[in-house]
């Protein structure tokens, strides 16, 4: 039999890579973005799912990593220009990824 919880956990693990590749993607493309608003408009999105999933699972330290993102991307969102942004968000950004549960 196997154990519900466990899946679960794999499965949160396997949406974690997903969702921090996808954040991966789009901070490479913000300095450069015509509109960088709506770039950390969704990296807050992914950061706050992130954050409330992991959370769930137990994954505190990966928790609070994603709150910094999102609220950092949240900060970004009148950022003067896509440069200004990236420079604000990838120290986190970096922090999330070395917490990333691992599989």
């Amino acid at each position: 039999m196997s154990d519900p919880m466990a899946e679960l956990t794999q499965r949160f693990k396997a949406e974690a890579l997903d969702r921090t590749d996808q954040i991966e993607i789009l901070l490479s493309s913000l300095a450069s973005a015509a509109d960088p608003a709506l770039i950390c408009d969704e990296i807050r999105d992914h950061a706050h799912k992130l954050k409330g999933a992991a959370g769930v699972f137990g994954f505190h330290d990966f928790k609070e990593r994603a709150s910094e993102v999102e609220k950092e991307a949240s900060a970004q969102v009148g950022a003067a220009d896509g440069e200004t942004a990236y420079e604000g968000l990838a120290p986190v950004v970096g922090e999330l990824l070395a917490v990333i549960p691992a599989q």
